[in-house]
């Protein structure tokens, strides 16, 4: 079920960017969101050979504290990529409004 779903928000992450996005910036974008996916998928493959693994609830816990650590440390990673996006943004936003000022005169 959460395959699916996460295949489901891919799909529509790529679709809805296609529009939007030029050629080469969308086989860049296609190219992370595929990476990150795989980085999922190799993250909960992990913590599912670790709790097939477990000899009881104590090391089963570890390998859930060890998903959860991955999945916060993804986390922040994407945090980190969006405040990069946000400032590229809010940079390309103030040159416009410079060049505009500039066009407009006094």
């Amino acid at each position: 079920m959460n395959s699916l779903r996460l295949s489901l928000m891919a799909a529509t992450c790529l679709l809805s960017l296609s529009s939007i996005a030029g050629p080469e910036e969308f086989s860049a974008h296609k190219a992370e969101a595929l990476a990150t996916m795989d980085k999922r998928i190799a993250n909960l493959n992990e913590a599912k050979t670790c709790m097939t693994a477990a000899a009881d609830k104590e090391a089963m816990k570890n390998c859930h504290m060890a998903l959860k650590e991955d999945r916060m440390e993804m986390h922040g990673e994407m945090m980190n990529k969006k405040k990069n996006r946000m400032e590229e943004r809010m940079k390309k936003m103030e040159e416009k409004k410079v060049e505009m000022d500039k066009k407009t005169g006094p």
